[in-house]
């Protein structure tokens, strides 16, 4: 059970990258919509065949389909912070190096010079909060 949980944590990395080139996507589409709302207006008015109201169509369905993305995408990261949260009240440590783990992408080694623990004690900790946080999957999911 334990490896679902870590599929989910490390969901989160892509998650975040996900919503930073939607995002990016977006605020292309709405500049691309600016600037060739010009051009197309111009190439339309000299009868080359380009309709501006298909144009901004396709666009409109794009920009509902990157919200719609968007929107999941944030659904499940909130739903993974709330778990993380959830294993920090019983214990802020477990927290700390899932976040350290998943979210910042450091490897055991980095955790354990960071924290002050060996390498085997730290594996141990790290099963430990990741049985907490499975456990906590399995709440959320009743």
């Amino acid at each position: 059970m334990n490896e679902e949980a870590k599929l989910e944590l490390g969901e989160i990395i892509h998650l975040r990258r996900s919503l930073d080139d939607i995002t990016d996507r977006l605020v292309k589409l709405n500049a691309s919509l600016l600037y060739r709302g010009v051009s197309y207006e111009e190439r339309v008015q000299g009868g080359k065949g380009f309709n501006l109201s298909n144009i901004i169509d396709k666009i409109d369905r794009l920009e509902d389909k990157y919200n719609h993305i968007f929107a999941k995408t944030l659904e499940k990261i909130r739903l993974i912070e709330c778990r993380l949260e959830l294993v920090g009240r019983d214990n802020p440590f477990y927290a700390t190096i899932l976040r350290w783990r998943y979210e910042d992408g450091l490897t055991i080694e980095v955790i354990c010079v960071r924290a002050g623990y060996s390498y085997s004690h730290m594996k141990r900790l790290m099963e430990v909060a990741l049985s907490s946080y499975t456990e906590k999957m399995s709440h959320n999911e009743t």
